[in-house]
């Protein structure tokens, strides 16, 4: 009972932790709610924008995020092994032969993040494979586990909406931490 408790008062807080930090940056989609996530199966926590459907344990289909309801995908998981056993993961679901160069580093909550962003295609995409899309990337490694966000969206709604990037995905790297 008291430890069920205590998670109830943990989500409450990290609820209004997240409706009373920093404002989100306004893009043209205007300001997104983010709400806190927890998956056991992953060892994970974090951030979702409001809204977003959970279509697997690690992906979130996002039509609310941008005026025209544009294709918008976030991935956060952690992957039992090395930083090279995710690099070749991502290899593998898309067109890149090798990462694209370095864009930058970014500490979070829990790890320092290297940040990927580039223009490919999708291998498991069945009909919109040859869709090119926008990919942004941040990897990190842990003790026990790699850990991986991405965020896909169409070239054109990820460029004409900052709030993607500024808030969405900025936030989600920061806020996934491993369950406790």
């Amino acid at each position: 009972m008291r430890g069920k408790l205590c998670t109830v008062a943990l989500a409450l807080v990290l609820l209004v932790a997240v409706a009373c930090g920093p404002a989100p940056r306004q893009g043209d989609s205007g300001s997104v709610a983010l709400i806190p996530f927890f998956n056991q199966e992953l060892g994970i926590q974090g951030v979702v924008p409001h809204g977003c459907a959970q279509v697997s344990s690690d992906t979130f289909e996002c039509a609310n995020l941008t005026p025209e309801q544009d294709f918008v995908v976030l991935v956060q998981s952690a992957v039992p092994g090395t930083l090279d056993d995710v690099v070749a993961l991502v290899l593998d679901k898309t067109s890149f032969s090798k990462l694209p160069e370095l864009a930058d580093r970014y500490r979070g909550k829990a790890f320092t993040w290297d940040l990927y962003t580039g223009e490919t295609r999708l291998t498991d995409a069945g009909d919109a494979a040859d869709e090119t899309v926008h990919l942004e990337l941040a990897l990190a490694e842990g003790d026990t586990a790699a850990y991986i966000v991405a965020l896909v969206a169409l070239p054109e709604a990820y460029n004409a909406n900052p709030v993607l990037y500024d808030t969405i995905f900025t936030h989600a790297v920061y806020g996934l931490v491993p369950l406790e």
